[in-house]
């Protein structure tokens, strides 16, 4: 927005204290008579005006509240006097008269520019240049060479102009950190700094300087080719004084998930792990240890005594013949044991497991040798389930989350985790069937 100061209203002699439109005026000597009113002229033809008196002396423009401002331009006449007439008339000399002009920038640099004018000159319009149109904490001007009457009126000031900000939108790979620059101007020239409006998505940072980082999560990984998670927050930039509107960053993050393997042992006791994929292995014959990693994985121990891992995902476990250990770990998890005392271990945060084939152990009548009489009772161990002690720290604790449902028992543990035994009654559970470590 421009402002037009006119200095017709300034009581002579009384410059330093004129003060317009939020605007101060003062001068290097800080002499009274340093600057005086006017009569209006043909030339000026706007009313009265504003003359210098001590050539040599210098104006200062500033803002009442120290902010930024521009200057577009201001009406000027400057002449020598050579001497006197007989009557005591002044008489114009043809010299020019030079009137310079210094500005203090926001960023802490320094622009100036001259401008030139005589008695044949009359008033002119001088017109700034575009360093001097926003971004000024100061402006000055004094004039150099003349030794009569240096004039000014209608001057043209530009209040601080808010910045500009640009949206944003990129990509970037799963698992990989992203840095990226946004970008914005000051049409006054001054520093900006960049902040964000809201909170930011977990995993982004914003810099005072426009650069933002977007970390990943570890859930990216588990973004399979083709699909993407979209990352949006919205920003504003300031230049101390306005601020710019608000303009949205919109990131996708693309997902790099391999298809997955199909893994097969053999014979003997192999080590057997997949990828980020969904993956398929076997172990076949031997005492294999198998980990799926990331992904929806498919585990088979087969025979032997096996030791299964699913990772992250919802896996799907089989050990298959022999005492296996089974681990889901993160995700909705299916376990099956399969023949044999199988270990199965519940950690917290495992998500929402269904173990389909749990044997609770119990006591079993049977005879005493063969064919001869006698009967007794042994005490024939099943399945085994350890529970994280962060979950649940003992066996009348757990039985606090559990509830028979129709299809087996629940154990639901509140924090979004919960570990389901198909087809088993709770009277039938004992706390021989649980190990809390």
């Amino acid at each position: 927005m421009s402002i037009i100061i006119s200095f017709g209203g300034v009581p002579d002699g009384a410059f330093n204290l004129y003060e317009e439109a939020g605007f101060r005026f003062t001068t290097a000597t800080n002499a009274p008579d340093a600057f005086e009113g006017g009569l209006s002229i043909a030339d000026l033809g706007t009313g009265e005006y504003i003359f210098v008196r001590n050539t040599a002396d210098t104006a200062t423009v500033e803002k009442l509240d120290g902010g930024a401002f521009g200057v577009s331009s201001v009406d000027l006449d400057g002449f020598r006097w050579t001497g006197f007439t007989p009557a005591g008339e002044p008489i114009p000399g043809s010299s020019a008269v030079q009137i310079n002009f210094i500005g203090y920038k926001s960023d802490g640099t320094t622009v100036s520019w001259s401008f030139s004018t005589d008695a044949s000159s009359g008033f002119q319009t001088a017109v700034l240049p575009a360093d001097f149109q926003g971004g000024l904490l100061a402006f000055q001007w004094y004039a150099e060479g003349g030794s009569g009457l240096t004039l000014f009126d209608n001057l043209t000031l530009q209040q601080n102009r808010p910045p500009v900000a640009e949206d944003y939108s990129g990509e970037g790979r799963a698992g990989e950190t992203f840095i990226g620059q946004l970008a914005a101007s000051d049409p006054d020239g001054q520093a900006l700094v960049f902040q964000p409006v809201g909170d930011l998505p977990q995993g982004v940072t914003l810099d005072p300087d426009g650069r933002f980082y977007v970390e990943p999560l570890e859930s990216d990984l588990d973004l399979p080719a083709g699909q993407s998670r979209v990352v949006t927050f919205q920003y504003a930039v300031s230049d101390g004084e306005a601020a710019s509107e608000p303009q949205t960053v919109t990131f996708e993050i693309q997902g790099v998930t391999a298809p997955g393997k199909v893994i097969w042992g053999d014979n003997k006791s192999n080590t057997l792990t997949g990828d980020s994929g969904p993956d398929t292995i076997w172990g076949w014959n031997g005492e294999d240890t198998i980990a799926g990693d990331r992904g929806d994985d498919w585990l088979d121990g087969d025979n032997g005594k096996d030791n299964l891992s699913g990772g992250a995902g919802a896996d799907t476990l089989w050990g298959g013949n022999g005492k296996d250990t089974l681990v889901g770990g993160a995700g909705d998890d299916k376990l099956f044991g399969g023949l044999g005392e199988d270990h199965f271990i519940f950690d917290q945060g495992s998500g929402r497991d269904v173990i389909f084939d749990f044997q609770s152990g119990h006591w079993e009548h049977h005879k005493h040798g063969w064919g001869w009489g006698g009967s007794g009772k042994r005490w024939e161990p099943g399945d085994l389930i350890q529970i994280s002690p962060a979950t649940v720290g003992s066996f009348d604790e757990l039985m606090q989350h559990a509830e028979q449902k129709w299809y087996g028992v629940e154990f639901d543990f509140g924090d979004g985790s919960s570990l389901t035994l198909m087809g088993v009654s709770l009277w039938s559970l004992n706390v021989d069937d649980f190990l809390f470590a």
